[in-house]
């Protein structure tokens, strides 16, 4: 029988511990485009075209009472200020086998903000150069 553990997900940003996401979805981890590109003739033959592209977009879901909202707000304004806040992320399922790393990483821009009479998500969108990203589900 196979147990997930959401609470076995770790992730870092930098040297920021990601904590206090939200339920549901917290993390999503897309690449940047897909692997191949298919082009169809006239005579129905097919060819195919490598896309050299190993980006991705990280979308994280943190809970509005999350300290880590803090923190990422820090680095993105050094990074706003000094253009250095290309950092390492990191994922990893203690609870499985999913990992995923890459070392040029940085936050596209602030959440929006929203305020109302229960604890809403702050959504934080990330971007990378390069990824390694291995889905290996739970065993």
């Amino acid at each position: 029988m196979e147990t997930y553990l959401p609470s076995e997900v770790k992730m870092s940003f930098g040297t920021i511990p990601i904590k206090g996401v939200m339920d549901g979805t917290f993390i999503t981890i897309e690449p940047g485009a897909d692997t191949w590109k298919k082009k169809i003739g006239a005579q129905s033959n097919v060819g195919r075209t490598r896309i050299e592209d190993e980006s991705f977009r990280i979308t994280i879901t943190l809970m509005g009472s999350s300290e880590t909202n803090e923190e990422l707000t820090g680095a993105f304004l050094t990074d706003k200020a000094t253009g250095a806040g290309q950092l390492p992320f990191s994922m990893t399922d203690n609870s499985g086998k999913d990992k995923f790393f890459s070392t040029n990483t940085w936050i596209v821009a602030l959440p929006a903000t929203s305020k109302g009479d229960d604890i809403l998500p702050v959504v934080w969108i990330l971007d990378c150069e390069r990824g390694e990203n291995i889905i290996g589900g739970n065993a």
